[in-house]
């Protein structure tokens, strides 16, 4: 992930941003390895409720998830040698 570029904001407010910023990526984490354990784009968000007390919706499971599809894309196109 990405930090974004922070410039001239006051010094408070990059905290806020870096924060956020490092929160996003956890949560993404989070969503992540709740599909990953098989959990549908409906039970991740639901399952996030009962942690975060937001709602994620499925729309933001669904791109964060895209992730993984372009993780498995690359691992289809690497070719595979003999005996490994």
């Amino acid at each position: 992930m990405r930090r974004p570029v922070i410039k001239s904001l006051p010094q408070a407010a990059v905290g806020v941003v870096r924060r956020y910023a490092q929160r996003a990526g956890q949560i993404s984490r989070l969503i992540l390895g709740c599909f990953v354990l098989g959990l549908s784009t409906r039970k991740v968000s639901e399952a996030l409720f009962t942690i975060l007390g937001e709602k994620v919706i499925a729309a933001t499971v669904s791109r964060v998830a895209r992730v993984l599809d372009r993780v498995v894309e690359s691992f289809h196109r690497t070719p595979r040698t003999k005996g490994a």
